[in-house]
């Protein structure tokens, strides 16, 4: 990372951070981790926290895109995947629209399930596959590629045109909202999750920045995104499980603003003050100087030490840690993280009380916790939330 001028206003950060292209899809297979500049930049238009990247990563991350990468796709069909998913379900449902079109649809799971609610399903995604046995469910079509270039242009439009995770990724999330609201029907509405990235932002947590993502939205700039790209009836929400915020907008009509939940994130009394952009930004600079230290103290402390959710704090490391990594999620055992000797192992594979354990999660901070405490009671825990906080 570039060390900012203080001396002169400060309205971007330079980032030298790792780069992970692709989740691994064999056990034992070890990440394509390389390093990669990132800026972060606030648009003060909509008061998004942005980030920009250089040509050569913008290309390998839509290689990766091209062949179906699933990095970050929250949604799954077991543990704490299955309770995204279902969240989403509902969401989408609660709208009972007839046709919806779901943009990044992943492997299908949201599509599948909907379809089988009796509503006919499009989703689109690079990764999906068109059915095998059509007569399965006569509802329900995958399209394998883009919104909007594949989507095939005889198609009626839409109740809904829906999304999860796939908003933060888009280059310009104005211009992606309002071709989203094109494809729906005058009375249809528009639906879009993304990572709440609010508490990240209050604390200049480092952690949240990631190559694939091009934005990183609290309610009050999501709220600007999609009134700029002239959705009416706005609707913003926080889930009450893994910290994802819910847009809901109807394409069309009367502009009347809906309830925009902001309970727990106070925007600076002047959004168009250049001092608060400038202290934002900078805090984030500042801050992951100071947890880089604390993490490799922690790392230095002695016996066994593990990291919980280390891909969390990957943006925090300089050097090489000796701590154990630890993830639950199938896909990611005995997979090297970027700064980490050892390979991840999942908690139960831990047979030694370890000396002190660094929870790196936020959204499951407490259910972790839980986990660790109902295993070894009373070991010493510290989070990552302590440490920007200290």
């Amino acid at each position: 990372m570039t060390n900012p001028d203080i001396s002169s206003p400060i309205r971007s950060i330079d980032f030298d951070l790792p780069l992970v292209r692709t989740a691994p899809t064999r056990r034992g297979e070890k990440r394509n981790t390389i390093r990669a500049g990132l800026r972060l930049y606030i648009d003060c238009e909509t008061g998004l926290f942005r980030s920009a990247i250089s040509k050569n990563t913008d290309l390998l991350i839509s290689q990766d895109y091209e062949v179906g990468s699933l990095l970050g796709v929250p949604m799954g069909d077991r543990g704490i995947g299955e309770e995204y998913l279902f969240e989403y379900v509902e969401h989408v449902a609660a709208l009972r629209p007839q046709r919806l079109l779901e943009i990044a649809s992943g492997i299908g799971q949201a599509a599948i399930k909907l379809s089988l609610r009796g509503i006919a399903v499009v989703g689109i995604d690079p990764n999906l596959k068109p059915p095998t046995n059509p007569e399965t469910n006569k509802l329900l079509t995958l399209v394998n590629g883009f919104f909007p270039q594949h989507v095939p242009r005889d198609l009626p439009k839409f109740d809904l045109v829906c999304s999860h995770a796939f908003l933060e990724h888009a280059d310009d999330p104005v211009s992606m909202l309002r071709v989203m609201s094109e494809w729906c029907n005058p009375d249809g509405f528009v639906l879009a999750a993304v990572p709440d990235c609010s508490d990240s932002i209050e604390q200049g947590d480092c952690s949240m920045l990631l190559h694939e993502h091009r934005s990183y939205f609290t309610p009050l700039s999501l709220f600007h995104s999609a009134f700029l790209a002239g959705l009416t009836s706005i609707n913003i929400s926080k889930s009450k499980f893994g910290g994802v915020l819910y847009l809901v907008a109807k394409a069309s009509g009367e502009n009347i603003v809906g309830d925009v939940t902001l309970t727990d994130y106070q925007w600076p009394e002047s959004s168009t003050n250049d001092w608060n952009w400038e202290r934002q930004i900078l805090r984030f600079a500042l801050n992951r100087n100071k947890v880089v230290k604390k993490i490799e103290s922690f790392d230095r402390g002695g016996g066994l030490r593990l990291i919980y959710v280390p891909h969390r704090i990957i943006n925090f490391i300089d050097g090489i840690l000796e701590s154990i990594p630890v993830d639950d999620a199938d896909c990611f055992q005995d997979t090297l993280v970027e700064g980490f000797r050892h390979r991840v192992r999942s908690l139960d594979r831990i047979s030694d009380r370890p000396d002190m354990v660094l929870l790196a999660s936020h959204s499951f901070e407490i259910r972790l916790r839980e986990s660790i405490q109902n295993r070894w009671d009373g070991v010493p825990i510290v989070t990552l939330r302590e440490l920007l906080s200290q």
